[in-house]
């Protein structure tokens, strides 16, 4: 039994120094116990009803509540949805941000949604996705005003 004990101490203490970083080698960051940690109150803005043509943007809020840098390693996009600006590199305890427009909505009806996939290197949240809702309304012809001549030609 106390061969056993000893066999496993030695494995043990040769896996431990085999796993140790080496002398001036960088340490991943991860490896330290720091680490980055996401935080973000909102994955969908709603923008409710609004008119077609109304170029959409919002910038979302990402705090990191981690001990180590988040990194915003990409933000990708689907057909229309331009990302505008984001905050690569967000310290512990800070802010950033993940801006993203819909220029042209001329050609949209209805409930539209669309979204972007973040890619970062908080362990817990590799890739988040992150939405816009809209429900375009047409603009009706009664909502538009007539020209002062078209006004005049009423038959009464």
């Amino acid at each position: 039994m106390k061969l056993l004990v000893v066999v496993c101490t030695v494995i043990l203490g040769l896996a431990l120094a085999a796993s140790a970083p080496a002398q001036n080698v960088p340490i991943d960051p991860g490896t330290d116990g720091a680490r980055p940690a996401l935080v973000i109150d909102e994955f969908i803005h709603d923008f409710g009803q609004v008119r077609p043509g109304r170029p959409l943007r919002w910038a979302f809020k990402i705090r990191n509540v981690g001990n180590a840098d988040l990194l915003i390693l990409s933000v990708t996009h689907g057909c229309g949805f331009t990302p505008r600006d984001y905050t690569k590199v967000i310290p512990p305890g800070q802010e950033g941000t993940v801006e993203l427009m819909v220029r042209d909505t001329r050609a949209f009806s209805g409930v539209v949604g669309m979204s972007a996939g973040v890619s970062t290197n908080d362990p817990r949240k590799r890739k988040i996705r992150l939405m816009f809702r809209a429900t375009f309304k047409p603009v009706l012809a009664s909502s538009v005003a007539l020209p002062p001549a078209a006004e005049e030609s009423h038959v009464h």
